[in-house]
């Protein structure tokens, strides 16, 4: 990866990777944490060692807000319920963490409802 980076020079990298189901994830806990949180710090890893380095967009989910009471807000602290919001909070605080340390800019989405081809019914 790192050589397709040096070699094409992206502006913004959109990391939206990633298993995604809150219900699934209670019995597969090791799967969801451990895929979620290595694919954003791969590319967090891999983005920092090049120069310029490229903007890294990170797609979080409102998982994150856990039981909090609506109106829903970014200052709202997290409260992560179950394995797969909890690594969404991880890749969170990673790029919190990597724009401290090394500068990177990468602005964090957090969506609600997402809609498509594979998407579980109602």
């Amino acid at each position: 990866m790192l050589g397709v980076l040096k070699t094409f020079r992206f502006d913004t990298i959109y990391h939206l990777a990633g298993i995604a189901s809150h219900r699934l994830s209670i019995n597969e806990p090791y799967t969801y944490l451990e895929n979620n949180y290595r694919s954003v710090l791969n590319v967090l890893g891999v983005a920092r060692r090049v120069e310029p380095s490229p903007k890294i967009v990170f797609t979080s989910s409102s998982s994150v807000y856990g039981d909090n009471e609506p109106p829903l807000r970014e200052d709202m602290e997290p409260r992560p319920k179950g394995p797969y919001a909890l690594s969404k909070y991880f890749g969170e605080r990673l790029c919190k963490l990597y724009h401290e340390l090394y500068g990177l800019e990468c602005p964090i989405i957090r969506y609600f409802n997402i809609v498509g081809e594979r998407c579980r019914g109602t």
